[in-house]
């Protein structure tokens, strides 16, 4: 499979998005909230996982010269109320399907974005997985969905997101 059918597979759209592949790696984008671009997250998806964040080897490799760098931010305006908050950008991408607006933080504690978090204007929703990681990304958001152990987001079918987010999306959760 080459990366752009994985990508697919992944449940990501590669035109929707500022993301650049060639046949091993697939590289997006970091932005802050002015805009400006600040990173980039490397992703190859054939790589062992066992290398840990080395560019050349990992498949996983984040680099980021601002500490306010995340993904996903193209989808900030879809929804005036709220904004997801997920680990992983293939995470957000399933919310992003939904049209719901996500941003993946690319951690599962990001005490540095936690200040620039609570400055937007929006109830900040959290999904984690039901690990201590996704114990410690809820504490960046005002309320958190946890997910059972095990289970991660961009792995669920639609109609298991839909259940999830459902009741996080009625306007009287907000009052």
């Amino acid at each position: 499979m080459d990366i752009h059918s994985h990508l697919l597979d992944r449940n990501l759209q590669p035109n929707d998005y500022y993301v650049y592949y060639d046949d091993e790696v697939a590289c997006f984008l970091l932005f802050n909230l002015s805009g400006q671009v600040v990173g980039y997250h490397q992703y190859r998806p054939f790589a062992s996982k066992s290398f840990n964040n080395n560019p050349k080897d990992s498949r996983y490799f984040t680099l980021c010269k601002d500490k306010i760098g995340v993904w996903g931010l193209e989808t900030y305006f879809y929804d005036p109320s709220v904004i997801f908050l997920t680990e992983g950008i293939f995470d957000a991408c399933r919310l992003h399907n939904f049209h719901l607006p996500a941003i993946a933080v690319l951690a599962n504690n990001p005490k540095q974005l936690r200040p620039w978090l609570s400055t937007l204007p929006k109830q900040i929703i959290a999904i984690c997985d039901g690990d201590k990681a996704g114990r410690m990304l809820a504490n960046s958001a005002d309320h958190a969905i946890m997910l059972e152990d095990g289970t991660d987001l961009g792995d669920l079918e639609s109609v298991q997101i839909q259940r999830i987010i459902e009741p996080w999306l009625r306007p009287q959760k907000w009052k």
